[in-house]
């Protein structure tokens, strides 16, 4: 059964990983932007960076993967997203205090929200009727 949902999906599954293929490397600038350059504290560089990739994976997976008019897409979105968004916060936070540098702990907080991400985009918000 998940085989032959996989195989129907593939196109879409593919997609959405590229969009998050893209977010990490849009993730990883930012932080670097934020902290590296304009000195931002990284709890605070964290919130933002957070909030812009959110915004802009909703833009990407709306426009190019799930095209279903949904009224309430960008709230349970938003919702999901910021469910796996403090799951990637907290873990990267943790990591970052454990001496993990901060590049390397913010792609291991990532893989941690990237499953609450698939089942709720998947499963949720654009789920097929």
């Amino acid at each position: 059964m998940i085989i032959n949902w996989i195989y129907l999906n593939k196109k879409r599954i593919i997609l959405w990983f590229l969009v998050g293929g893209f977010i990490v490397i849009l993730s990883s600038a930012s932080l670097l932007l934020l902290i590296d350059i304009l000195n931002i504290n990284i709890f605070i560089a964290t919130l933002i960076n957070g909030e812009v990739t959110i915004l802009v994976r909703y833009i990407l997976n709306k426009s190019f993967i799930f095209k279903q008019k949904n009224n309430n897409d960008l709230f349970y979105f938003h919702l999901i997203s910021t469910s796996a968004f403090f799951t990637w916060f907290i873990s990267i936070n943790i990591l970052i205090h454990f001496n993990v540098p901060y590049l390397f702990a913010n792609i291991i907080a990532m893989l941690f929200s990237i499953s609450l991400n698939f089942y709720g985009n998947f499963f949720i918000i654009w789920k097929e009727k």
